[in-house]
């Protein structure tokens, strides 16, 4: 370990950190957190220091739940990837803590559908999502900001290789 350490304030039980991602472009990674309420905050750091940030737009409420980051405008900056209890998908583009564009991302797969990642999947520098469903099942949505480029379902619907 060559560091390390307490990072900020205690931001209470209420707030819980929902991923990182460079969203100021400054090639560190910052945390983003998601409040019980569904207000979401970043943090910009530098090392374990706290440089900046702030509430991001508006709260979507409690039913949206933040489940990922990635670059989906390839702009640089992380945004981030929403999905509903009622399974609709949302990307918000961000610029640090701005919101500068977004919306809903395909149709709706569905309550059995969860996303669990994201990533460049196709090398076009746009992030992707991949989802599993409650049978095991994997899809992957290649898209251009939040449109559905391409979607399928790899591999077996064996849910004894759950991702959780």
């Amino acid at each position: 370990m060559i560091g390390g350490g307490i990072v900020g304030h205690n931001p209470g039980a209420s707030w819980m950190a929902k991923g990182t991602g460079d969203f100021n472009a400054d090639g560190r990674s910052d945390i983003l957190w998601q409040n019980t309420d569904g207000r979401v905050a970043i943090w910009k750091l530098d090392g374990t220091s706290m440089i900046g940030g702030g509430i991001v737009g508006h709260n979507p409420g409690a039913g949206w739940m933040a489940k990922g980051t990635g670059d989906f405008n390839a702009d640089g900056k992380s945004d981030i990837l929403w999905q509903n209890t009622d399974g609709r998908v949302a990307i918000w583009e961000l610029d640090g803590t701005s919101m500068i564009g977004g919306g809903f991302v395909g149709t709706n797969p569905g309550t059995g559908w969860r996303a669990k990642g994201t990533g460049d999947f196709n090398g076009d520098g746009h992030s992707d999502v991949v989802f599993q469903h409650t049978n095991g099942t994997a899809d992957v949505w290649e898209l251009d900001g939040t449109r559905v480029i391409e979607s399928g379902t790899p591999g077996a619907t064996d849910a004894s290789w759950l991702i959780v």
